[in-house]
């Protein structure tokens, strides 16, 4: 319904357009303009998650020998920190960017 007021608007020029054309013309912009940004989004959050998870299976195909030294668990750790912080960071970006868009 929206999509029809601001065609009207756009355009100068008064026409009648029915409610169901009216959604359809909506959803077509939609699915055109915004859908690809949804895609993207979460394109970037699966990435980093799955970096999570082989780093996860790198971790249990070490030895305990290694797994035991403080170097290891600090390496680990930060790590960790640094995919967790960026999957926060690039899910608040996200939420921001399909506010906009």
């Amino acid at each position: 319904f929206f999509s029809a007021s601001t065609s009207e608007l756009v355009n100068g020029e008064k026409e009648k357009t029915t409610v169901p054309l009216a959604m359809r013309k909506g959803a077509y912009r939609a699915f055109r303009y915004h859908f690809f940004t949804l895609v993207f989004g979460s394109l970037l959050i699966a990435i980093i998650q799955f970096v999570q998870a082989v780093l996860l299976y790198i971790e249990h195909q070490i030895p305990d020998e290694v797994k035991d030294s403080t170097e290891y668990k600090v390496i680990s750790c930060c790590i960790h920190c640094f995919l967790a912080y960026l999957e926060r960071i690039v899910k608040i970006i996200n939420r921001n960017a399909y506010i906009f868009t």
